[in-house]
C-alpha cells in the first residue's frame, strides 16, 4: 500500500489573470442557447398520499370504463374541485 504526498503548487506557477481571461474568452463566444419548447400544457405535480389511498384510486381506476389511466382519474377529480370551489 502506498500513499502519496500530496504536491504543492508552487505561488506563481498558476497565472490566473490566464485562467480567468480565457474563461471570460470562451464564455463570450459560445452561442446562447434557447430554450426548448415544453410539451404543451403539460405539467408534472407529485405529492404524498397515504399508502392506502394510492391503492384505493389504483383499484377504482382499475376497474372503471370512464378513465383509461390513473391521470385522467386524478385530472378529473382536479376539475370537479375547481367547479365546485370556484365560486367560494
Amino acid at each position: 500500500m502506498s500513499v502519496r504526498k500530496p504536491t504543492m503548487v508552487k505561488p506563481g506557477s498558476i497565472d490566473n489573470k490566464d485562467r480567468f481571461q480565457s474563461a471570460a474568452e470562451f464564455a463570450a463566444s459560445t452561442e446562447k442557447t434557447q430554450p426548448t419548447e415544453s410539451k404543451g400544457d403539460l405539467v408534472r405535480e407529485n405529492w404524498d398520499t397515504s399508502v392506502d389511498t394510492k391503492r384505493k384510486i389504483k383499484m377504482l381506476v382499475a376497474n372503471s370504463r370512464m378513465f383509461k389511466n390513473k391521470r385522467e382519474f386524478l385530472e378529473q377529480c382536479v376539475r370537479d374541485g375547481l367547479e365546485k370551489y370556484k365560486d367560494k
